[in-house]
């Protein structure tokens, strides 16, 4: 099964087999168990305890929605610090160390320019370079302080705002994991449309099949891939310039922002991270991306992960740990033990 061919509603397919798919967070959220032992009713339940945790993190983590928790800590930028959860702290205090291995590639403050960005076909903007230059000191994750005593988060300077949509989707699906994994499913796959996480095997015994989409098609509705991946108890993320865009005279903006310059980042056109984590991946595929393959591919080995990094040239690089290798089904990636 490769992953991009999910169905819309919960339906039985192979014998014990569940899947069902939702729009939360802006994206498809699909989840899909196997095991032969459970009932389809069983395995349903289970889908709907999932897709309830993805709403719960959506409330406090989507800056989009006004008395979320990230919402206050940005309505309070330069007034006073805020009362967080645990889960917010660990979640904050996170991508902030990755803001320190990336030296600010990944910076969580990049959300000063919230609000400036337009993707929808007809309506397509990106802040104006005077814009840029008003907001770019703002960004600068150093000045979101933690108080891991109190569980307050402050931001300095008034004007500042962060976003957790550089990790938020992993995190979501590693919380979900972690909710279904006491339940002793067999096997199955959490998609948050562009990032998952596998286990078990399927019911015939194969591993789970994931395709890495060429992010420059023929034409559209090609759905090529680079390569292929057959792997289990593995997360996989990918960050693309394909996903918001738009281009104009020539150039293309899109939602991946190189917070040192307030623009879309330009080294990469196409990132896919491959570790034992959803967050891991989410956190350094934005990274990666940024840095570019030659920093990134460092960045990426030093957290021991493995990344497939596509410049705007189309050349592929790839961390340590990957060897292409040729199979029955076409050229594949075989990670190294």
């Amino acid at each position: 099964m490769f992953l991009w061919s999910h169905t819309s509603w919960a339906i039985a397919r192979d014998p014990g087999e569940v899947c069902e798919t939702r729009s939360i967070m802006t994206l498809a959220w699909t989840i899909c168990l196997e095991d032969a032992h459970k009932s389809p009713k069983q395995l349903k339940a289970a889908i709907d305890v999932g897709m309830k945790e993805v709403h719960r993190i959506d409330e406090w983590m989507s800056e989009w929605k006004p008395h979320s928790l990230i919402s206050q800590i940005n309505d309070n930028a330069g007034i006073k610090p805020v009362k967080v959860t645990d889960e917010a702290l660990e979640a904050i205090t996170e991508s902030l160390h990755h803001g320190d291995l990336t030296d600010g590639a990944f910076d969580i403050t990049f959300n000063a320019f919230f609000g400036l960005y337009n993707w929808k076909k007809g309506h397509e903007r990106f802040p104006t370079d005077d814009e840029i230059k008003r907001l770019l000191p703002l960004v600068n994750y150093k000045n979101v302080i933690v108080d891991r005593e109190k569980k307050t988060v402050f931001l300095k300077e008034k004007g500042m705002k962060i976003g957790l949509g550089g990790m938020g989707e992993g995190w979501a699906v590693d919380k979900v994991y972690d909710l279904l994994k006491p339940r002793k499913i067999q096997a199955g796959f959490i998609d948050a449309s562009g990032g998952e996480r596998f286990w078990g095997r399927k019911p015939n015994g194969k591993l789970w099949t994931v395709g890495i989409g060429n992010p420059r098609p023929a034409h559209e509705g090609d759905n090529s891939v680079i390569y292929k991946m057959y792997l289990t108890d593995m997360a996989i993320t990918t960050a693309a310039d394909t996903e918001k865009y738009f281009v104009r005279d020539g150039r293309r903006y899109h939602h991946i922002v190189n917070p040192h310059t307030g623009y879309s980042a330009d080294k990469s056109i196409q990132v896919t991270s491959i570790c034992k984590t959803a967050t891991l991946c989410d956190l350094a595929d934005d990274g990666v991306f940024i840095l570019g393959p030659v920093d990134g591919k460092k960045y990426a080995e030093k957290l021991g992960i493995e990344a497939v990094v596509v410049d705007p040239n189309q050349k592929v690089t790839l961390t340590k740990g990957l060897r292409p290798i040729d199979t029955e089904w076409g050229q594949a990636l075989e990670i190294l033990q």
